[in-house]
């Protein structure tokens, strides 16, 4: 590291350094060379200090048991978690660190600035412990009236390590352009004391330990830890992950709680009895609600015909079997089950049955156990309901050891729809014929299997002339029994511009060639002089090629070329160009001028790039005329 500071401030700094050092033992003064005009004079000080530190090492572990709980929803179990820390033997390192500061007292830069620093110990500093050179950063040279100050560190030995002792760093400071000895290094030398500490510093001597499940500990020595945490089985199977970390040196260890939490599976069934009338109705839509085709152009539409009964019922009865088995690999003490047919009419549960046996409740049902129960309920009228039937069964709360004591209960459930539409009815209007003013006679639809779906599809064009169209459509049913009928329709505007057409991508026109696979668009004949096979500038490939290859690797040759074919195809058909007539323009002499095997880069790319955008904004119907109905 290099450091410039004012002078004043740095000759401040080294007279209070040069003072502390003065106090213990007296160091040489720092040299300063009369200053002819061959070169320069420098100064030189330096401080020291002692560093001994003693490192403690941690090791961690954390343990849990049971590590994992098979519980049934609503249950819960306590595991126990134990954290232990141990404390291993201590490392000790010491050093002399500390900084060199070199002041030009003269009136050009040094040049060839090196310094050396010894540390010397022993009776009257006699004994050479290490030396180094100090490194100086990226550049020697102090201008005049400045000072650079370097920093060194000289590891100390444990067999040079004396604790109070006194060590003397001395700094050999010199210049190739010293005055008086200009091309020959040389300069001053400064000297600095440091003392060690009577007793090392110690790191880590005690650690804080952070646990995730919140805790927190101090350790001075070896020792463990060891809390209780309790999970509760409310959601599905789960895995809870928990680290303790030692504060201080970021070490961690982990364990795991799984929960598998089982359920009492609930199923029931719904039978139904009633007195049924079918109200009939019927919806007629299509894919599309208007159009706007080129003359002679042609589209295909999808029409759908959804027919539906609504039943009007009377004398509502629903009856059927609930069963509740155990999904849990232990037994479960099973408290009641119960039956509500929605919003609260209770039902009559009865006749419970465990294989073959008829039990009562509450009754004990073992791992993979069915019991079934009967029930039956009147309803006041046939709206749609959820019949829910619900098993409580005893939760338990288990200890570390697996010893559980009762806790509270849970309810399972399982839901079925009361849909009379499955009854065993006596029923008026059952079927219903449907036909189509386009498609004719679409079929007979009998309840249950309501709602129906009709679809067919029909072709839309050719207009031979420019206009505003409407394409009428109905369907109709007629009810088996009455003959009651009803009816639906779905009309479509057609629009043919006179004088601008619409655009298609390019996707259109490379399916709608000779070559398929849709149905050929007579426009691709306008291109001269062979329609789809015509060359394609100096591409060597035709029309229809260059639109079939992909822009493999981002070819800017092939991105603006498909979308100017569009254009032009758009352009034959009828649409306005005028939106791009320009770029038009520059797409075709680009694609003249250029081949797919040029090197397009840098601005030219950006040309054609940006060219072939604004032609795909057209072709997509964002500019121009607008975008086709296909």
């Amino acid at each position: 590291m290099r450091l410039y500071m004012p002078r004043i401030i740095a000759s401040m700094c080294v007279a209070g350094l040069a003072a502390a050092v003065a106090m213990s033992l007296p160091a040489p003064a720092a040299a300063v060379v009369p200053a002819p005009s061959d070169g320069t004079t420098i100064t030189a000080d330096a401080t020291a200090r002692g560093q001994w530190k003693q490192n403690f090492k941690w090791t961690i572990s954390k343990t849990v048991t049971p590590a994992s709980w098979q519980l049934l929803r609503g249950d819960s179990g306590t595991s126990m978690f134990t954290v232990a820390v141990t404390k291993q033997p201590s490392t000790e390192i010491s050093w002399i660190d500390g900084q060199v500061c070199v002041t030009n007292t003269g009136a050009e830069a040094t040049q060839g600035l090196s310094i050396v620093t010894t540390l010397l110990g022993g009776p009257g500093f006699s004994q050479v412990i290490g030396a180094q050179n100090v490194p100086l950063g990226a550049s020697d040279a102090i201008g005049p009236g400045d000072t650079g100050c370097y920093e060194y560190k000289v590891d100390l030995p444990a067999s040079a390590r004396v604790a109070g002792g006194s060590y003397q760093i001395s700094a050999t400071v010199a210049i190739s352009n010293l005055v008086g000895s200009v091309g020959t290094p040389a300069g001053p030398t400064a000297a600095a004391v440091a003392t060690l500490s009577n007793t090392p510093l110690l790191l880590n001597d005690s650690v804080n330990v952070d646990d995730s499940n919140g805790m927190t500990w101090v350790f001075d020595s070896s020792g463990s830890q060891t809390y209780p945490k309790t999970f509760t089985c409310d959601q599905g199977n789960f895995t809870h992950k928990n680290r303790a970390t030692i504060r201080q040196t970021g070490q961690f260890s982990e364990a795991s709680v799984t929960v598998n939490c089982a359920s009492l599976k609930v199923r029931k069934d719904v039978f139904t009895s009633l007195q049924r009338k079918h109200k009939w109705t019927i919806d007629k839509s299509a894919d599309q609600s208007e159009l706007t085709l080129a003359v002679g152009q042609q589209y295909q539409v999808t029409y759908t015909v959804d027919v539906n009964a609504r039943p009007v019922d009377s004398s509502w009865m629903a009856t059927g079997t609930i069963r509740v088995t155990n999904m849990a690999p232990f037994a479960v003490r099973l408290l009641s089950v119960s039956d509500i047919v929605s919003p609260d009419i209770m039902a009559s549960v009865s006749n419970c049955v465990a294989g073959a046996v008829q039990v009562t409740l509450p009754y004990t049902l073992g791992p993979n156990w069915t019991i079934r129960c009967s029930y039956a309920v009147a309803l006041p009228n046939g709206d749609s309901r959820v019949n829910t039937a619900i098993a409580t069964a005893q939760n338990m709360s288990y200890d570390a050891q697996g010893h559980g004591t009762p806790a509270g209960t849970s309810d399972f459930s399982g839901t079925a729809e009361v849909n009379f539409a499955r009854a065993a009815i006596t029923e008026i209007d059952k079927c219903a014929s449907v036909s189509d003013s386009f498609a004719g006679d679409l079929g007979t639809v009998c309840a249950p299997n309501v709602p129906a779906r009709f679809t067919y599809t029909r072709w839309i064009g050719p207009y031979e002339a420019c206009g505003n169209y409407t394409v009428e459509n109905v369907a109709s049913f007629v009810a088996s029994t009455t003959g009651v009928t009803g009816s639906d329709r779905w009309d479509i505007p057609v629009s043919v511009p006179c004088s601008e057409g619409c655009s298609r991508t390019q996707g259109y026109w490379g399916t709608h060639s000779n070559y398929g696979p849709a149905p050929y668009d007579a426009t691709w004949a306008l291109v001269t002089p062979d329609g789809e096979d015509s060359p394609f500038f100096s591409s060597g490939q035709t029309w229809y090629q260059v639109l079939q290859t992909p822009s493999a690797g981002g070819n800017a040759y092939y991105i603006l070329a498909r979308q100017y074919i569009a254009a032009v195809l758009n352009q034959l058909s009828g649409a306005d160009t005028s939106a791009i007539t320009t770029e038009l323009a520059l797409a075709a002499q680009l694609l003249a001028d250029y081949t797919p095997g040029s090197s397009i880069t840098g601005a030219l790319r950006d040309s054609f790039i940006n060219t072939a955008g604004t032609l795909d904004d057209y072709n997509n119907g964002v500019i121009g005329p607008g975008h086709c109905s296909r």
